[in-house]
């Protein structure tokens, strides 16, 4: 054994040792002055004159004095017993800088400053408040089909299933009040893996690479869950914005699973589980996958609710409150945006009644220009549909003037930017005229 310890180096006591106690106070004054250190300042360089008893400093270069004067830079004093006693810092060494009111480590070399790591969520929606595309969806029974249900969530099947529901439901949490639901029809047959999802855009990703990331989320499940095997996954790829489907598949270029973790048994209660890694220098994308199982025949209460999914710079997650619906929005509105128009109730869950009108620009045509309030991530692909808004439908819009409404004969796209989009419904129309829309547009820009 050395006679010191290896991390502050503290002198040990020898077994055959005389006056055992002189090294014992020795170490326990070193300890008093390492442990939960903190220094006065790491910027004063003269000497002070009437320091009190425990007062530290951190050298600068123009350190002065007739003791501070004759010791290195970055060493590290403590006045104790009437004298400045001197430790020379090892590499991960830290301490508080009083007149900073900040951390600072010694890397080897010297003192850094220890950046605050931010709480910023990485992840859009982690708090399931968007649904745009309706709040109870059923998936259609397609095996590697990316079907995207809360705003930026996918579901993927990686075996033909049927009947698999995500619903928006409510967790009793003040917080976080919103959760996704996944629930297999009772009677279901083993369908091999459901993948839930975000995959982070290559722009969003960028300043995560060769960073400590830590991926965290809340899970309860229903008594019909049991034996489900649930693993939690942070992945990363180098190509540039590549969807979701294709990271089922293992074919994002260079995909890496720098986390994962099988979760313990899913509980009733509302319980956070995280991974964490270290993405790799050249990677430029990320994703959060949640892997589910499904071994068997479904059971009454088959369903598993997700909720605060968040991804994080650093090895450990930081709680922090959701961003405003507001604000989670127009982000995710760069991605998916709907809209309806007509009378009555909403089209769109979650709107308000809205109404738009067209202006006839010939005798068989009628235009509604666009412009978009957050310019979405590519030229969007846009649907349209007539009453109620539903993934997947396209359908012509009828349009009205004065009591009585005109059939359209077709409803085109003839311009689309990230910011505009220009619509055309063909009809028999008076030039000049306004008409008002029944029905509405999707416009999907998702990876």
């Amino acid at each position: 054994m050395t006679d010191f310890s290896p991390r502050l180096g503290l002198p040990y006591l020898q077994s055959n040792q005389a006056q055992k106690h002189v090294t014992l106070n020795s170490a326990l004054r070193q300890l008093d002055a390492l442990a939960q250190m903190h220094v006065q300042s790491r910027s004063i360089y003269e000497q002070p004159a009437t320091p009190a008893p425990g007062d530290a400093y951190i050298l600068n270069a123009a350190r002065s004095g007739t003791s501070w004067g004759a010791l290195p830079e970055h060493t590290l004093v403590v006045w104790e017993d009437g004298v400045w006693q001197a430790y020379t810092p090892r590499a991960g060494w830290q301490a508080l800088v009083i007149d900073e009111a900040a951390p600072v480590f010694f890397d080897g070399s010297s003192w850094k400053a220890v950046a605050p790591r931010s709480a910023e969520n990485h992840l859009l929606n982690g708090a399931f408040q968007l649904w745009q595309r309706g709040t109870a969806l059923t998936l259609p029974a397609t095996a590697g089909t990316a079907s995207y249900t809360a705003d930026r969530w996918a579901v993927i099947q990686t075996a033909p299933a049927h009947g698999l529901a995500v619903t928006r439901v409510a967790t009793g949490m003040p917080q976080t009040p919103d959760a996704a639901r996944l629930t297999r029809p009772l009677g279901q047959a083993a369908a091999g893996e459901v993948h839930f999802l975000q995959a982070l855009e290559s722009q969003a990703s960028a300043c995560l690479a060769g960073e400590p990331v830590c991926a965290a989320i809340r899970l309860r499940c229903g008594a019909g869950f049991e034996g489900r095997t649930v693993t939690l996954e942070i992945i990363t790829g180098r190509g540039a914005d590549q969807g979701a489907a294709l990271l089922a598949s293992t074919g994002w270029t260079g995909q890496q699973v720098i986390a994962s973790a099988a979760l313990p048994a899913i509980a009733s209660g509302f319980v956070e589980h995280f991974v964490s890694g270290v993405v790799p220098s050249d990677a430029t994308q990320l994703a959060v996958r949640l892997r589910v199982t499904a071994p068997d025949i479904a059971a009454a209460d088959d369903w598993l609710e997700i909720t605060s999914a968040t991804l994080q710079a650093g090895f450990t997650p930081i709680p922090a409150p959701p961003r405003p619906a507001a604000l989670e929005m127009l982000l995710a509105q760069r991605f998916f945006r709907v809209q309806g128009f007509g009378s009555g109730a909403p089209l769109v869950a979650g709107e308000s009644t809205a109404q738009a009108f067209v202006a006839a620009v010939s005798a068989t045509a009628a235009r509604l220009i666009v412009d978009l309030p957050v310019a979405m991530r590519r030229p969007p692909d846009v649907a349209f549909f007539r009453g109620a808004y539903a993934a997947g439908a396209d359908a012509i819009w009828n349009i009205r003037s004065g009591g009585s409404w005109i059939n359209g004969s077709s409803t085109t796209l003839e311009v689309r930017t990230e910011t505009q989009l220009i619509i055309e419904v063909s009809a028999s129309v008076t030039e000049g005229l306004s008409y008002r829309i029944n029905g509405g547009w999707a416009a999907d820009a998702e990876l």
